[in-house]
């Protein structure tokens, strides 16, 4: 479907208030629950006093400058506090690491053994590919440019949040940091802080607040990097027979493949109506059933009288390629549908930076 009208869809809903070692060698398991504790060393960057950065941005002080982008160091990390309408009263906390090269990118993942599947699906921060140039990376499936170097007051620039044009407008603050207005395919706001080299702040009405709580160096365990993923599911009926690739009368069950390529998926079946307040409307009931190629059945149903607004369940599956059918079932005004990531699954032992498995090739 196209990209740009389920976001659309999805912005009024929202609106509305709801949406090293080889293969074998044991592994180091993190050292402390927390990042930047035991094991894991705290270093400023290069230019900062004491730390090692081969090709930092340093200015003539000899601190990070806003002038070149962030050299950002293998093992650096970054913990994430993320809240969104579509988890009213949730807090998701979940740390972002640098896990290796690739080209002209960077590779981050999260640690393995805290995977959190809303990071993935929220996509902001960015997981998987990073541009060394300008940090910027693929929002399903369309190029975001959170920022642009040398970083100025005044500055303006071109890009897309998913697939949605806004246009960047930068104001500097008297700390050094850089404020960020993105306008108006979406609405978001930022802020750029050189001295973390990262958006430690960022709001997209109606979708999500993120902001950076912590950060260190020197991360201990084995990261998940989501190599390489696409879109591969947005899905869904709106009123019961519009399909949202286009709002066309469509029947409620369709078939798709899925390329056996990919080691994992990871999906959100979001069901619910467009109320902002009280509960569904009677009779109103909302039905997504995604049937994978094994025969594995994900379903997440809204009935009448649970509180208004979306409802959403994550799923994760490495058994995906083939057929797979979905029954969307919107019997109310509102809307059924799936949007899901596929990708390979890259795990890095740190803090040597080892791709375990069979994709040393990717790594340099």
């Amino acid at each position: 479907m196209h990209r740009a009208t389920a976001l659309l869809i999805g912005l009024l809903i929202l609106t509305a208030g709801c949406l090293g070692a080889t293969e074998g060698d044991e592994a180091t398991t993190p050292t402390s629950d927390a990042p930047g504790t035991a094991g894991q060393q705290d270093e400023p960057r290069q230019g900062a006093e004491g730390g090692e950065q081969g090709a930092s941005a340093t200015g003539s002080a000899g601190g990070p400058t806003a002038d070149l982008p962030p050299a950002w160091i293998l093992g650096e990390w970054w913990e994430i506090e993320l809240t969104s309408p579509l988890l009213p009263g949730e807090t998701i906390t979940w740390t972002r690491v640098m896990a290796g090269f690739e080209g002209s990118d960077y590779l981050v993942g999260q640690p393995k053994e805290t995977w959190e599947p809303f990071a993935l699906l929220f996509h902001l921060p960015g997981l998987g590919e990073i541009s060394q140039a300008d940090l910027s990376y693929e929002v399903h499936d369309a190029r975001f440019h959170p920022l642009q170097f040398p970083l100025q007051d005044g500055q303006e620039w071109e890009t897309q949040i998913e697939g949605l044009d806004v246009t960047a407008q930068v104001t500097e603050n008297d700390d050094g940091t850089f404020d960020i207005w993105y306008c108006c395919g979406r609405n978001a706001t930022a802020t750029y802080d050189p001295a973390l080299g990262v958006l430690t702040h960022l709001t997209v009405d109606g979708l999500l607040t993120y902001n950076v709580v912590d950060h260190g160096y020197g991360f201990e365990g084995i990261i998940t990097v989501p190599h390489g993923h696409d879109l591969v599911f947005v899905h869904g009926r709106v009123a019961s027979v519009l399909d949202i690739n286009g709002l066309t009368p469509a029947a409620p069950v369709e078939t798709m493949e899925i390329s056996d390529d990919y080691g994992r998926v990871t999906f959100a079946g979001i069901v619910g109506d467009i109320a902002g307040q009280g509960t569904s409307p009677t009779g109103a009931a909302y039905t997504e059933r995604v049937t994978g190629p094994d025969g594995t059945v994900y379903e997440t149903t809204k009935l009448p009288g649970e509180p208004a607004g979306l409802k959403l369940n994550i799923f994760e599956t490495t058994e995906l390629g083939g057929t797979w059918e979905l029954e969307h079932v919107a019997a109310g005004p509102g809307i059924a549908f799936t949007e899901g990531i596929a990708y390979h699954v890259f795990d890095v032992q740190m803090p040597q930076g080892t791709l375990l498995g069979d994709h040393s090739e990717h790594m340099t």
